[in-house]
């Protein structure tokens, strides 16, 4: 496999023009991995979490907060319709997105779904402070994790690929999810022409 790099020169190309929509819990990697994944394709990475927060004017804490999470995925649906219809991109979801039936269907309807599982425990690893995640405000974080994450499997399951991650360097991941998007061919070494 050619080196994995942050090299501006892509060594792969895109087999199509759908962007490569990243769904999952939170800490799974999506905007951690989607952005070294982007540069790596030398296309463009956007987080939906954070078009929504600009577009709001208010963090996903206090959009919860304000208008609760109806109002916030409401804004999500809005903001993933426009996102989905741009060629050539990586986009990072919130982790309860891809569990909206109608995000669901626009993602798989205009893009190339991928889903980062890993295990409650490393999720929490990977968070650290949990203050700015709305949903894990509770006693028990990880047990919130737990539950979240089995209620949600069913859905994540219908994402076109899935990629298990762990406790492991960014680098791995990274090229765990570049073998997964091959085997799947959604991209090709460059000199491929298949």
């Amino acid at each position: 496999m050619t080196p994995i790099s942050g090299q501006r020169h892509s060594h792969y190309k895109i087999a199509s023009s759908k962007p490569i929509v990243l769904v999952g819990m939170m800490g799974s990697g999506k905007t951690a991995l989607g952005s070294r994944l982007a540069q790596l394709l030398a296309i463009n990475f956007i987080d939906s979490d954070s078009v929504i927060e600009q577009q709001a004017g208010l963090s996903i804490r206090d959009i919860f907060d304000i208008g609760g999470e109806a109002k916030f995925r409401d804004l999500e649906f809005r903001v993933i319709s426009e996102l989905v219809n741009t060629r050539n991109q990586i986009i990072a979801t919130g982790g309860g997105a891809f569990c909206q039936p109608a995000i669901q269907a626009l993602i798989k309807t205009h893009a190339t779904s991928l889903w980062l599982d890993a295990d409650p425990e490393v999720l929490l690893a990977r968070i650290g402070n949990t203050e700015s995640r709305p949903l894990l405000a509770t006693d028990d974080p990880l047990a919130t994790l737990s539950r979240l994450a089995s209620e949600r499997k069913a859905d994540y399951a219908n994402a076109d690929i899935s990629v298990r991650t762990g406790l492991v360097s960014h680098n791995k991941a990274l090229e765990t999810v570049v073998n997964a998007l091959i085997k799947a061919k959604i991209i090709l070494p460059a000199g491929d022409q298949t």
